[in-house]
């Protein structure tokens, strides 16, 4: 799940939308510091005048270790998670920090 959520200001009026992917993803460790990560699943895009629009969505990332002990590694990293949906398409782009048990 990669997701964000936006609120803006169009001319006094608040207007938020949330977006985002769900899905599975596989990763591919290129050494024990460094990943690739890709998926495809479901896209979404919603605004909050009812508007809602589903279609297919990607994610596509690395992640780097910055600590790794035995088993348990500490990462950050960047995504990037387009919703293909009916409207447009909506680019989510985010950083990264987490754990990963490998």
């Amino acid at each position: 799940f990669a997701g964000t959520n936006v609120s803006y200001d169009l001319g006094g009026v608040d207007y938020d939308q949330v977006a985002g992917f769900v899905g599975p993803s596989l990763q591919y460790w290129l050494s024990d510091k460094l990943n690739f990560e890709a998926g495809a699943g479901v896209g979404y895009w919603s605004g909050n005048t009812d508007e809602d629009n589903q279609g297919l969505g990607l994610i596509l990332g690395a992640g780097f270790s910055v600590f790794n002990r035995g088993k348990h590694n500490l990462q950050v990293g960047v995504h990037y998670a387009p919703a293909l949906t009916g409207p447009g398409t909506v680019h989510n782009f985010g950083f990264t920090f987490g754990y990963q048990f490998q």
